[in-house]
């Protein structure tokens, strides 16, 4: 289950993909169907479902230049585009992301095991965003987690085992 003692700010939600530990397409969909249920700042009849929310891993220590790159994405182009997608070093990263909610939901409709997070966004065409590289680095392993800085004692306050 979840922590119960997760800090969170008192307007913030907090979602799991069902079921549980079934992947990142599962997650995104439980966080877009929570986001559809949820109010928008200065918002009119049915502005929430056209609101643009990010998707980024959970496991992206670095995520900010990337998102910077892709909300200007968003500010120059978002009224003609449904989707936008981080480029780094070349290649798509399709958890680093901002996806119109009401074109998201469509595309994550089905259950996770029906396709990737990559067949779903490409369903919405997105819009390739360079993004400066380590903005989508994410940590896999403990020398992925010292590579990023996060070694016992500094940045990430890493204890307990390393197996």
């Amino acid at each position: 289950g979840l922590p119960e003692n997760i800090p969170l700010p008192a307007d913030a939600g907090l979602v799991r993909e069902d079921p549980p530990y079934s992947g990142p397409a599962a997650a995104i969909r439980a966080g877009l169907s929570f986001m559809d249920g949820t109010d928008v700042r200065d918002s009119g009849p049915d502005a929430a479902r056209r609101a643009w929310v990010f998707v980024v891993a959970a496991d992206m220590p670095h995520p900010g230049p990337g998102l910077a790159e892709l909300r200007r994405a968003v500010l120059a182009h978002g009224s003609e585009e449904t989707a936008f997608i981080g480029v780094e070093d070349g290649r798509w990263q399709p958890l680093m992301s901002v996806l119109r909610l009401d074109r998201a939901l469509e595309a994550f409709t089905e259950p996770a095991e029906s396709h990737s997070v990559m067949s779903r966004l490409k369903r919405l065409s997105p819009v390739d965003v360079e993004i400066p590289t380590g903005s989508s680095k994410d940590i896999d392993t403990w020398d992925d987690a010292v590579s990023l800085g996060f070694v016992d004692g500094t940045a990430g306050r890493f204890s307990g085992s390393r197996t």
